[in-house]
């Protein structure tokens, strides 16, 4: 079953880099339009203030520095 997700812009959030690294590759398999990146809950809050209305999924880390998954959902 192959799914047309290249107009997806999809968030990563995990304060691991190698994971942030290993998830996008992923989402590159599959054709992912862009994939975004932040490295904890706030950095996060700032690329859905500005981008928010153009992301449609959210991959996220629960246990982060600064503000972490739960603070950020």
């Amino acid at each position: 079953m192959n799914k047309d997700l290249s107009g997806l812009t999809v968030l990563v959030i995990d304060d691991n880099a190698q994971t942030r690294h290993l998830l996008g590759r992923i989402l590159q398999e599959f054709n992912v339009a862009k994939v975004m990146n932040a490295e904890n809950g706030y950095d996060a809050i700032f690329e859905v203030a500005n981008f928010g209305q153009g992301i449609d999924v959210i991959l996220c880390d629960l246990l982060m520095p600064r503000v972490d998954g739960i603070e950020f959902m």
